[in-house]
């Protein structure tokens, strides 16, 4: 629940990107509904987080349907004021040949493979994560599922 701690951990720890999702735990703790926190909730968290890292870490994504939400690195991820959270799969399996194959001489770094992320899945987007080559669906109160309409352009954003 607090975010206190959290900007001296991030400093301590130093990591690229921190990803803030409601995970409960499948063990013996099962979430009330009224202890599951809603979307908005989470992108206040989040944004108090970064506000707290004096802009070092920012909002990058969001997922609205998985509640979750990606803080990253503002000067490793936001090139040229656009995020740059996306992998390029290909780059990154060509770039891990190289390096196995020179005996660990040929390194690399997540600058080497980034992509930019979608429109759709960035902080802010209508979409709120949602890509719009993806069909969506939801139970209606009789626990059917019901897909919703939904049409795509061309382009795949929107």
């Amino acid at each position: 629940k607090s975010s206190s701690s959290i900007p001296q951990t991030l400093e301590l720890s130093n990591p690229q990107t921190l990803a803030l999702a409601l995970k409960p735990s499948p063990s013996r703790f099962s979430p009330r509904p009224q202890d599951v926190p809603w979307h908005h909730e989470v992108l206040d968290f989040a944004r108090t987080i970064g506000e707290r890292t004096n802009g070092r870490y920012g909002l990058a994504t969001e997922h609205a349907h998985s509640c979750c939400v990606l803080l990253a690195r503002t000067d490793k991820y936001l090139v040229d004021g656009e995020w740059w959270t996306w992998i390029d799969y290909d780059r990154f399996h060509e770039l891990t040949d190289r390096y196995y194959d020179s005996g660990g001489v040929e390194t690399f770094s997540t600058e080497d493979y980034r992509a930019p992320t979608p429109p759709w899945a960035v902080y802010g987007a209508d979409e709120k994560g949602f890509s719009p080559n993806e069909d969506r669906y939801r139970k209606d109160r009789k626990g059917n599922t019901v897909e919703i309409s939904y049409k795509s352009s061309e382009s795949g954003c929107g």
